[in-house]
């Protein structure tokens, strides 16, 4: 977690990631893994009393990932958040703002940045 200083348009930067069990997912339970993503946007979403503006595939090499944007806050902010799955571990970018600042080239750098050790 990282909180931005002053003149960042963000004000919050975030990886997390959760492991789960060996042979949870297998290159081709597709299904699988995109209920996974589905149930995790659809929980972080719904936590933050949000709304998904958008959705799409952004996989990570051969690694499947996804990308989002919600708007919450009474769309006073944006979560723009990144989800890649590596083997059976799942790794989440976030990078919150405040709507007036949402298009910024710093929320995809950030996105983009991630480099896993393989």
């Amino acid at each position: 977690m990282h909180q931005s200083k002053e003149g960042d348009p963000n004000y919050l930067y975030l990886v997390s990631y959760v492991d789960y069990p060996e042979g949870t997912f297998s290159r081709d339970s597709t299904d699988l893994i995109n209920e996974l993503f589905a149930v995790s946007v659809e929980t972080q979403v719904k936590d933050l009393g949000g709304e998904i503006v958008y959705q799409s595939d952004s996989p990570y090499g051969m690694y499947p990932g996804i990308i989002y944007r919600a708007t919450y806050n009474k769309n006073d902010a944006v979560i723009k958040s990144r989800m890649i799955l590596m083997n059976d571990r799942l790794y989440i970018l976030q990078v919150y703002t405040i709507s007036s600042k949402s298009l910024n080239p710093e929320m995809n750098r950030f996105l983009e940045s991630f480099k896993a050790r393989q």
